[in-house]
């Protein structure tokens, strides 16, 4: 079949958001054009014990047995049929219009290679959590912006990739996953700025997350907002590869990096398993 969309959606233990994900996804205005893969990380068998076969019909399940959401990403782009691609965490829930607005959005503009809508919590609206300078409704992202996204946007938890332009971007990195489990996106961010491919921000475009819910990796749950240990680690790690020719933390990363621990220094004193 040729469709116009592939989106990806990697999953560990998140039996409950998931479900509701593909619940929405099959009620898309597109849905005869769009190709739904769920990448799962969990033991073969788990996901259709605890949702039932029913909710992955239609739907391509691939597996992987390493737990890893940047793995989980690029196997998911790298077996997707469409030129466009969707990335999804399975804690997202997007509108029934969703994919059929991003999806005219990034065909429509050219130099849009990268689209990301804005990420809500609940009770949030796009007017006032996005600061005064994203004016227009498309909005080009830059080096300026690469802590804006963790903030306002995600680049990992829902956008609109050209297949292409993911492919020249290299992937997300596993190994920095695997070694902090998290920034990922961070780093995958700054790569695609590096690499001159046009991100955008849309003030027209967003979805909620899904935070009723609970379950997922370990950054995924309420200690995930009180210790900052393993953004420290992955931040420090994120700066080193993208100092070019020197791998090294530099001197305004110190500053920053000492800032942030003295920012956080009750709670990193303390041991997650404590809070």
């Amino acid at each position: 079949m040729n469709y116009h969309l592939s989106i990806v959606i990697p999953t560990y233990k998140r039996t409950d958001s998931v479900t509701e994900l593909l619940r929405l996804l099959k009620q898309q205005t597109i849905l005869n054009k769009i190709e739904i893969i769920i990448v799962d990380q969990n033991e073969k068998g788990f996901l259709a014990d605890r949702i039932g076969y029913s909710i992955l019909e239609n739907v391509r399940h691939l597996y992987q047995e390493d737990p890893n959401v940047s793995l989980a990403r690029n196997f998911g782009a790298m077996e997707a049929n469409a030129d466009l691609i969707l990335f999804l965490d399975d804690d997202t829930l997007p509108d029934e219009t969703f994919c059929e607005k991003g999806l005219e959005l990034i065909n429509t503009y050219s130099q849009i290679q990268v689209l990301s809508p804005v990420i809500l919590r609940k009770n949030e609206h796009v007017v006032s959590i996005l600061p005064g300078r994203v004016k227009d409704s498309l909005f080009k992202l830059s080096m300026r912006d690469k802590y804006l996204h963790a903030s306002f946007f995600s680049i990992s938890a829902a956008a609109f990739y050209k297949k292409e332009a993911f492919l020249k971007s290299g992937g997300f990195d596993p190994f920095l996953f695997s070694f902090a489990g998290t920034a990922e996106d961070q780093e995958f961010f700054i790569r695609l700025l590096n690499k001159q491919i046009g991100v955008y921000l849309c003030k027209q475009l967003s979805i909620y997350l899904n935070e009723d819910i609970s379950g997922g990796c370990d950054l995924r749950t309420v200690d995930y907002w009180i210790t900052r240990q393993k953004c420290m680690k992955a931040w420090a790690y994120r700066c080193r590869m993208h100092n070019v020719g020197q791998h090294k933390l530099g001197i305004l990363n110190i500053l920053e990096l000492c800032r942030s621990a003295f920012l956080n220094r009750s709670i990193l004193t303390e041991h997650p398993a404590k809070t």
